[in-house]
C-alpha cells in the first residue's frame, strides 16, 4: 500500500518543537501528488496559522464578553429559526 508522510517544519536545530508530521489518507496524498506545483507545506502552514488566529480572536472575545452560555444558545436558536424560515420561503418560491 502506498504511504507517504508530509513533513512540516524547518531546521530541527532551531525549532523548539521539531518537525511535526501529518498523516494523510492515501487517496488525499494521491490527489496532492497530481498538483506538485502547489507548495503543500507552505499551504498547510498558512492554513494552521489562519486557524490559530481565528481561535485566538475567539479566545479574546470570550474573555471580554458578558454573554452567558444560555444567551448564546438563545441567539443560536433564533438565528437557526430565521435561517429555516428563509430556506422554507425560498423552497416555496421555487414550487
Amino acid at each position: 500500500m502506498f504511504r507517504q508522510r508530509l513533513y512540516c517544519g524547518g531546521d530541527q536545530k532551531t525549532s523548539l518543537i521539531g518537525a511535526p508530521s501529518i498523516k494523510l489518507p492515501d487517496a488525499l496524498v494521491l490527489r496532492m501528488l497530481e498538483h506538485r506545483d502547489v507548495q503543500w507545506d507552505q499551504y498547510l502552514r498558512n492554513a494552521v496559522e489562519r486557524k490559530l488566529d481565528e481561535i485566538n480572536l475567539l479566545d479574546r472575545l470570550v474573555k471580554v464578553s458578558r454573554l452567558t452560555e444560555s444567551d448564546a444558545e438563545e441567539f443560536g436558536h433564533k438565528i437557526k429559526a430565521g435561517q429555516r424560515r428563509r430556506h422554507e420561503e425560498a423552497a416555496q418560491a421555487w414550487r
